[in-house]
């Protein structure tokens, strides 16, 4: 392991493969360039790093050692001394500031795919959230047309649920379930005074509170003949 993190991993990687395109680049431009031309491109880098660059310091040096016979006679025909020692990738001049142009394109891409990750949580909540108001104004207009059902009524709809989806119903899969649940006191309550079988993941409810709804059930039966 040598300790670099992705973000420098990934940056150097950019980095030389930047580099390596621009030499490619120059290549296919300068390919019909004179010799003359290419030592006074020479020249400028020489003049801009204030000293004799080694090839690897120059944006097509390779190129520029092929054409003119040799890095060594490219630079003497340039009027240029030897280069000194090769200075490592991470000093060189034409490294630094692709390095720093390519850490400045790499902050803003994962800035902007924070951005975009953020965008996308804000986008599902908000369906999210439109979702549950839409089910609370069904479940409000569904407990208005509905309100004066009997229990029995209201445990019948729930049976009939249960036939159309083919299994007991969450209170998600039913219109009107917050009207239910108000009438019944909780979910497992209805469901099991309809007769259905409880989801294995709805707790059964306590008997002595199930007896109880049981027992306000009857007695709005017997009000109600």
């Amino acid at each position: 392991m040598d300790g670099k993190s992705w973000f420098e991993k990934e940056l150097e990687k950019r980095t030389n493969s930047a580099l390596l395109q621009k030499d490619e680049e120059f290549v296919k431009k300068h390919r019909d360039a004179t010799n003359e031309q290419l030592i006074e491109y020479l020249k400028r880098c020489a003049k801009e790093l204030k000293k004799s660059p080694s090839s690897c310091e120059v944006i097509g040096g390779k190129y520029i050692a092929g054409r003119l016979g040799g890095w060594g006679a490219a630079l003497k025909k340039a009027g240029l001394s030897p280069a000194g020692i090769v200075p490592a990738p991470e000093k060189r001049k034409i490294y630094k500031e692709e390095y720093r142009i390519q850490l400045s394109a790499l902050r803003k891409e994962k800035a902007e795919k924070r951005n975009s990750k953020i965008q996308a949580k804000i986008e599902r909540e908000t369906k999210i959230q439109e979702k549950k108001e839409i089910i609370s104004l069904r479940d409000a207009a569904w407990a208005e047309t509905h309100k004066n059902d009997t229990d029995d009524q209201l445990l019948e709809y729930l049976r009939q649920r249960a036939d159309e989806l083919g299994y007991t119903p969450y209170r998600r899969d039913v219109e009107g379930a917050t009207m239910i649940v108000q009438r019944f006191d909780e979910w497992a309550i209805a469901l099991t005074l309809a007769g259905l079988e409880l989801p294995k993941d709805i707790k059964a409810p306590n008997p002595k509170k199930l007896a109880q709804v049981q027992k306000v059930i009857n007695s709005r039966r017997a009000e109600n003949q």
